[in-house]
């Protein structure tokens, strides 16, 4: 995931690569709390199944959807 991501924060607009690694940084946060495994993210199906086997508190679920 590091190397497509970075290829995308370094292809935006320098005004916007910040906001990109506050949002990237957001999400492995998340993934690390819920102990969800970083490589879920590259696909919407397994991460909608790492999130549904979890205990996530709905106000934290808002944050995802």
């Amino acid at each position: 995931m590091a190397s497509s991501s970075d290829q995308a924060r370094d292809s935006l607009p320098e005004q916007y690569r910040i906001h990109f690694d506050e949002l990237r940084s957001g999400i492995l946060a998340f993934c690390t709390e819920f102990e969800i495994p970083v490589s879920a993210l590259s696909n919407k199906e397994d991460f909608g199944k790492q999130l549904t086997s979890k205990k996530i508190p709905t106000e934290r679920m808002e944050e995802v959807v």
